[in-house]
C-alpha cells in the first residue's frame, strides 16, 4: 500500500508539476503579450512626446517672430508719433504766424480805411467850397 500511496503521490507531483508548467507557460505568454502591448504604447507615448516637442518649438519660433513684429510696431508708433508732433508744432506756428500775418493785414487795411475817409471827408468839404463859391 506504501507503494501504491508513494506512486500516486508521484503522479499527482508530476501532474501537479505539469500543470504548474503549463500554467507558468500560459502566464509567460500573457505576460509577453501585455509587455509587448505597452511597449507599443510606450513607443506611441513617445512619438507623440516628440511631435508635442516640434509643436513647442515651432510655438517659440512664434513667440520671437510675434516680439520682433511687435518690437518693429513699437519703434514704428514711436515714429509716428515723432512725426506727428513735429507736425503739430508747425501747424502751429504757422497758425500764429497767421493769426500774426491777419491782424497787421487788419491793422493795415483799418489804417488805410481811416486814411481814405478822411481823404474822402476832406474832399467833400472842398466839393462843398466850390459848390458854395
Amino acid at each position: 500500500m506504501e507503494e501504491e500511496i508513494k506512486k500516486a503521490l508521484d503522479t499527482n507531483k508530476e501532474e501537479i508539476l505539469e500543470a504548474i508548467s503549463i500554467f507558468s507557460t500560459h502566464m509567460d505568454k500573457r505576460f509577453d503579450g501585455v509587455e509587448n502591448r505597452l511597449d507599443g504604447v510606450e513607443n506611441r507615448l513617445d512619438g507623440v512626446e516628440n511631435r508635442l516637442d516640434g509643436v513647442e518649438n515651432r510655438l517659440d519660433g512664434v513667440k520671437s517672430e510675434i516680439k520682433v513684429l511687435e518690437n518693429k510696431m513699437v519703434d514704428g508708433f514711436s515714429s509716428i508719433r515723432t512725426e506727428i508732433a513735429e507736425v503739430k508744432r508747425e501747424i502751429i506756428a504757422r497758425i500764429e504766424k497767421l493769426e500774426k500775418r491777419d491782424k497787421e493785414d487788419t491793422d493795415a487795411l483799418s489804417k488805410n480805411y481811416l486814411e481814405l475817409e478822411t481823404r474822402v471827408k476832406k474832399l467833400e468839404q472842398q466839393l462843398n467850397q466850390l459848390q458854395t463859391a
